[in-house]
């Protein structure tokens, strides 16, 4: 476990609340997934001191041969100490592949596609060790909740109906008994429950490209189906039969595929529900209505406008507490989103690693989060403060068109700060892809413009430095040749001037020799 430095990756300001995340802990520890479309894997205990996930319970060498090619992988359930970093092995949980388990009330469950297991979670006693499918329907995942004061076990499977088993204490050893089995028409990949007024709502997500099931529940059974929220599939997401619509290439088999739904989750005391699909798309719907409140795509999706075959949701969750108005849902893999319940404000994290994203999970009171990727987890601290009255009061005064001379001077400083900030946010574009890269493009080419002519500038330069030299070394010529001349022309005159000397001279002594003869 490394802890990290506070790094800021998403902040939501316009909310009743101010929200920030940021990320606190990294803990290097491997897990996995035993289904690619499955990924629950991440728990807490009930003192939320210990992170439960999966892993490989094979050896490194052994999982590189050939030999293990042939069979499934064995996983294994461990968990880490938030505060230590000590790291416990469950040996008891080992299940080849592990698809689902779930920590609660005391209880851990464990499943791989046909079997599962329950034991404490103190001491990991194992009460039940059973198959389940006797058809061969898979399993998907599990699901513990109290109704009517009974701790009940719901179980998702490809088998058109929901086994629930009860808890029951004999001679002072728990067993598991089947209780109910509630029957749905279709192949049931997750099952998510309403809290408060909707505890007894049953939201099923399923495997095939028809609507989200809800059902009531009463006493373990369902009352009411009535209820279908109709997803609201956009151009190129059309259902089945509609051939023109679908990405090039896909079949109409692939093309239903991609309308399942894999997990689910409401929120806290709310007819709020999101749904994570296939196709790349989370939908929230309020059950009030029945009606689509809002839809985000994947990171890819929401950028190019085309459908990413990476990108389907695989894991969802609502911060448990209202008083956290947070959504959080992942893609397969890198991508994690964080939504704003009050506002939708949505934004997109590029998680530090390229790695699948095996589960999601908050704690009790909202204020932290851990994602599982394979290489590790990571832990966010989420911060709220509520905005004090004087905040409330600059920003509601901000909108406003009225006299505010009268308040004191620091007040209308606020104020007029406030009313900038918003009316530069409000006249800023929203920028599509085609802008932006325009954007980007035009950059480059005025850097490329700077660039070019500052080289135009230094070669200017060198060519003015150059001529100034070669000038300077002209002068020099000039001067020297000028110096040479005037020697030259020096020593022709000293040369003439001896000369006439001697003339002189000679012409003196003539004149005394013929004075000398007369």
């Amino acid at each position: 476990m490394s802890k990290e430095t506070f790094e800021t990756i998403a902040i939501f300001t316009e909310s009743s609340t101010y929200i920030k995340i940021e990320q606190e802990k990294k803990y290097e520890i491997k897990t996995t997934q035993g289904h690619s479309q499955l990924r629950d894997l991440l728990h807490f205990s009930p003192d939320e001191q210990w992170i439960y996930y999966c892993t490989s319970a094979e050896k490194p060498e052994k999982r590189r041969s050939i030999l293990s090619l042939w069979s499934l992988p064995e996983n294994v359930i461990h968990k880490v100490n938030r505060f230590t970093g000590e790291t416990v092995v469950i040996e008891n949980s080992k299940m080849k592949p592990i698809h689902c388990f779930t920590v609660r009330y005391g209880f851990l469950i464990v499943c791989d596609g046909s079997h599962m297991k329950a034991m404490t979670d103190d001491d990991y006693t194992l009460f039940f060790d059973e198959e389940l499918n006797s058809k061969g329907d898979q399993i998907n995942g599990c699901t513990l909740k109290i109704v009517n004061d009974k701790l009940l076990l719901f179980i998702s499977r490809n088998g058109h109906c929901i086994p629930v088993y009860s808890f029951e204490k004999e001679k002072d050893k728990w067993q598991l008994k089947l209780y109910q089995e509630i029957s749905i028409p279709y192949n049931i990949n997750f099952c998510a429950f309403g809290s408060g007024s909707y505890s007894n709502y049953l939201m099923t997500c399923l495997d095939c490209f028809v609507s989200p099931f809800i059902g009531v529940l009463k006493d373990g059974k369902i009352v009411d189906s009535g209820i279908v929220l109709k997803v609201p599939w956009e151009k190129g997401e059309s259902q089945k039969g509609e051939e023109g619509d679908r990405p090039e290439g896909e079949s109409e088999e692939d093309s239903d595929t991609r309308k399942y739904s894999m997990m689910a989750d409401w929120a806290p005391n709310s007819s709020l529900v999101a749904l994570g699909l296939e196709e790349g798309m989370c939908c929230v719907f309020d059950l009030e209505t029945r009606e689509p409140v809002v839809t985000f795509h994947n990171a890819k999706r929401a950028e190019a406008g085309i459908y990413y075959e990476k990108g389907q949701i695989r894991t969802i969750r609502f911060s448990p507490v209202p008083s956290v108005p947070l959504l959080v849902f992942g893609e397969d893999r890198e991508w994690i989103h964080f939504v704003d319940t009050v506002t939708w404000k949505h934004q997109v994290i590029k998680a530090p690693m390229d790695e699948m994203i095996n589960g999601v999970k908050f704690s009790s009171d909202g204020r932290f989060l851990c994602v599982a990727f394979n290489s590790c987890i990571i832990e966010y601290q989420i911060s709220v403060a509520v905005p004090s009255l004087k905040q409330i009061c600059i920003k509601f005064l901000s909108r406003q068109n009225m006299d505010v001379s009268v308040l004191p001077l620091d007040l209308r400083q606020q104020i007029l700060k406030e009313k900038q900030y918003h009316e530069s946010a409000i006249k800023k574009p929203v920028e599509t892809p085609e802008q932006e890269q325009s954007e980007k493009k035009g950059e480059t080419q005025e850097e490329e413009h700077k660039q070019e002519q500052s080289e135009k500038k230094d070669e200017t330069h060198n060519e003015e430095h150059k001529k100034e030299q070669s000038e300077k070394k002209d002068e020099t010529h000039n001067e020297e040749h000028k110096q040479e001349q005037s020697e030259k022309k020096d020593e022709t005159h000293n040369e003439e001037h001896k000369q006439e000397q001697s003339e002189k001279k000679q012409q003196i002594e003539q004149d005394e020799s013929k004075d000398a003869q007369n």
